[in-house]
């Protein structure tokens, strides 16, 4: 239990049609199942092409999209790019790195865990969703979300459409350092801005 093996390190591997990871350990967003250590996933079919995962979540450490038609069927993905990204549709995240790269998602974005800019672009052409529902054990409806990790200059965020959020952005670490992912560069929202962070307490 300390050291993760992987049968997916180095090398390239290319898909022209749908991929469909059918493994599901009976847990929601498990780190089992497709999981790349280090080998880069290029998506190049014609036409559009369709991600899907049985517990919803893809590790694909690297991943190109020479094919930016793509529909990811209630599957998040964790990676990172090496090169300017464009997604027509619906991007499901749970951790992306932007490595200073532009990420151009021509739809809605939902983010569950992070966005890291690292002097990168992000823009989104529908909304941003790091509010997403859930119901809790008394009935009532709560939101869990990702956030936007900005500490560089160069970091850019352009949101056409809503901008929804559910988190605490700023930290107290041992009640004297205090941290915010909000520390540089430019977010733009061109619709709503919809916060539902609530820890019970004004102010």
């Amino acid at each position: 239990f300390n050291d993760v093996y992987s049968y997916l390190n180095k090398g390239v591997l290319e898909i022209g049609g749908n991929l469909n990871d059918f493994y599901n350990n009976g847990s929601s967003y498990s780190d089992r199942g497709l999981c790349s250590k280090g080998t880069k996933f290029i998506f190049n079919g014609t036409g559009n092409q369709t991600v899907t995962a049985a517990d919803g979540l893809l590790n694909f450490k690297n991943v190109e999209f020479n094919n930016s038609d793509i529909t990811f069927k209630n599957t998040e993905i964790t990676c990172y790019i090496e090169k300017d990204e464009i997604v027509n549709g619906d991007l499901y995240i749970r951790e992306i790195d932007l490595n200073g790269h532009k990420l151009t998602v021509n739809g809605n974005l939902q983010l569950r865990n992070k966005i890291t800019l690292n002097g990168g672009e992000l823009y989104i052409a529908g909304d941003y969703n790091a509010a997403i529902p859930v119901t809790n054990s008394d009935g009532t409806t709560g939101y869990t979300g990702g956030y936007l990790n900005m500490n560089n200059v160069n970091d850019k965020v352009s949101v056409t459409g809503d901008f929804n959020t559910c988190i605490d952005y700023i930290y107290d670490y041992d009640f004297n350092d205090v941290y915010s992912y909000l520390n540089k560069g430019i977010l733009e929202i061109g619709g709503n801005l919809n916060d539902f962070y609530n820890n019970g307490s004004s102010y």
